[in-house]
């Protein structure tokens, strides 16, 4: 499997450029990379076939040049997640799952039933410890891009995400089994046609609320459904719709 390295610019076959820093004292130090070594270069237009030209591993550097285009490991359907804050490292493994089988983002958010808080003094220190490891998750799963990792304080900031993505197929998981089961949701937004980002939104330990649960369905539009008689942890749930999501849309291999 060839080593993957995501960088933040946009480059044309034949640049060169410098891995350095964290990237580069892990591609020269721990990795040990050698010169005409091959690497995957995903940026954000695509990714491309790298071969190391130069390793300095005293100054942790090393030099890439840029190839052709490879084929892209993206899903052509976009889902995010919407979860409502859940405890302890939860969150850490609903990153790694979701971003392996091929999710677009998360958006955490306080629920009513939501244990703990994210104080804004650490909120910026969460988010990038939890954005490090969509980037490790999608490193080791052969991604072409890092999932984005957000948090909202408010309803207003969650309406502010759902619009930016100008979404309109939401999901509301809920544990009554006699809401729609959620396969037969996706036929009916796969049976529209086009590429519309689906949000799933997925409550903390011990669910939705009443009051959240009207105003998922009447303020955002979004579908209640099931996912079936059994009941998921929080850090299950969401794996488990993101997973019947992309499979309804063909993106799981099909």
């Amino acid at each position: 499997m060839m080593p993957r390295v995501f960088h933040p610019h946009d480059v044309l076959p034949g640049d060169l450029f410098s891995l350095t820093g964290e990237e580069g004292h892990h591609f020269a130090r721990v990795l040990r990379v050698r010169e005409g070594e091959e690497l995957a270069v995903a940026t954000p237009q695509a990714t491309y076939l790298g071969v190391v030209e130069r390793v300095e591993p005293t100054a942790s550097q090393v030099g890439v040049r840029i190839h052709g285009a490879l084929p892209s490991h993206e899903s052509e359907q976009q889902v995010f997640v919407i979860q409502g804050l859940p405890k302890g490292d939860k969150v850490d493994a609903i990153l790694q799952k979701c971003t392996e089988v091929g999710f677009s983002g998360l958006l955490l958010m306080r629920a009513q039933r939501s244990v703990v808080r994210l104080e804004a003094n650490k909120a910026e220190a969460k988010l990038q410890r939890w954005q490090k490891i969509a980037k490790e998750s999608a490193s080791q799963s052969q991604r072409d891009r890092v999932p984005s990792v957000q948090y909202a304080d408010s309803p207003g900031q969650v309406k502010l995400f759902l619009k930016s993505l100008a979404a309109s197929h939401v999901l509301l998981l809920d544990e009554n089994e006699h809401n729609v089961g959620i396969q037969t949701q996706l036929r009916r937004f796969a049976e529209q046609g086009g590429r519309v980002p689906i949000v799933i939104a997925v409550g903390p330990e011990g669910g939705w609320d009443d009051s959240e649960r009207d105003w998922w369905q009447n303020e955002l539009g979004a579908v209640a459904v099931s996912v079936g008689p059994r009941i998921l942890r929080t850090e299950t749930a969401g794996v488990v719709a993101v997973t019947a999501a992309l499979y309804e849309f063909g993106q799981l291999g099909g």
